[in-house]
């Protein structure tokens, strides 16, 4: 298979959780950054390349055991092996703050580009894809059923691109931890949504059956 370049470019925004502040929940809401929709609930997604290079900002500076990576769906996210780190705190501090990795669904092979050398490896599944935030230990992820049936994952689609989305994870007090502007992933339609279109198709080859045995005039 053609191994096509993707890149994704990552905003990393951290709040401190005080005493007495203000929560900033993102959770089925506008956009906290121009250029996106609202919330859409998209909790899964299909790589559209092989290959994914990303640029991520620094989680080094904010948390120790911060951080970002992905997981199959279906498979046992309590097992740490399923849950592919992409970039984590230990990842050196770039001077413009932002890390740079590569992922290959072909090889599984998580490749740290600032390094340089290999972050993670994995057995290519070849299943949808959802994406999960750690900090000090506790998983987020995008989907809810994972979080015990809580929302705390916001997707906002990219006004001017169809494949570019800001995937935000909150804490379940309701302060947004984290933001990533994701490029060359597609979502995964929501099962009512794929109801909804199976049901239309169903009725227009009804319609088009009916027309055939009685047709006007």
């Amino acid at each position: 298979m053609k191994k096509i370049l993707v890149s994704i470019a990552g905003i990393l925004m951290a709040v401190l959780v005080m005493a007495g502040s203000a929560t900033a929940s993102i959770i089925g809401g506008p956009s906290p950054i121009s250029g996106f929709g609202n919330d859409n609930g998209t909790e899964l997604f299909v790589p559209e390349q092989s290959v994914l290079n990303l640029e991520l900002y620094d989680f080094g500076s904010i948390s120790t055991g911060s951080a970002f990576g992905f997981y199959f769906q279906g498979t046992d996210v309590n097992t740490a092996a399923n849950r592919i780190t992409i970039f984590d705190s230990g990842d050196e501090t770039m001077a413009d703050n932002l890390q740079y990795a590569s992922i290959n669904f072909n090889t599984g092979v998580v490749y740290d580009l600032d390094a340089p050398g290999v972050q993670s490896m994995f057995t290519p599944l070849g299943k949808d894809i959802g994406f999960f935030f750690s900090i000090l230990g506790d998983q987020i992820y995008t989907q809810s059923i994972l979080n015990g049936d809580l929302d705390l994952s916001a997707t906002f689609p990219s006004l001017t691109d169809p494949a570019t989305y800001l995937i935000g994870f909150e804490s379940k007090q309701g302060v947004t931890l984290a933001l990533e502007v994701t490029k060359g992933i597609k979502p995964v339609p929501e099962p009512s949504s794929m109801l909804l279109l199976v049901s239309g198709l169903v009725g227009l080859a009804f319609f088009r059956k009916r027309m055939r045995h009685h047709p006007r005039g």
